[in-house]
């Protein structure tokens, strides 16, 4: 299985930064990360730059087959959900979370990132 400490580890070989996409494809599809490192390159990532929203997509679609569907999610409320909460809402599965301004894999109930037990917003997720 793909981790986040694994894609680290080749990310601060590789002196990559900006990567976050990267790592959370390579952790959601388990393709690990030089393989969703291509995969993004191939739909127009720059090494060391970040992702657009369409390139995210794009490159899920290019490593699952089918076009994902971005969804909202937020709490019986309206208050969104975070770093902390969502494995409650999405405890099977796995997803590509989206907070502002970075993304994140989300394995059964349990975040892959730095993200992991933090109080970031999430905005929607993409379901792998």
């Amino acid at each position: 299985m793909t981790t986040y400490k694994t894609c680290l580890e080749i990310s601060n070989s590789k002196n990559e930064k900006n990567d976050c996409g990267v790592k959370a494809i390579a952790i959601a599809t388990g393709i690990g990360y030089d393989k969703a490192h291509k995969v993004l390159a191939s739909v127009g990532r720059k090494p060391r730059r970040g992702i657009s929203f369409n390139m995210l997509q794009d490159a899920i679609e290019t490593v699952t087959g089918k076009m994902p569907t971005f969804e909202t999610i937020l709490k019986p409320n309206g208050s969104q959900y975070t770093g902390v909460t969502i494995g409650k809402a999405l405890p099977k599965g796995k997803y590509v979370l989206l907070f502002r301004g970075h993304a994140a894999a989300l394995v059964d109930g349990v975040i892959e990132d730095w993200t992991a037990g933090r109080r970031k917003r999430i905005l929607g997720y993409f379901k792998v």
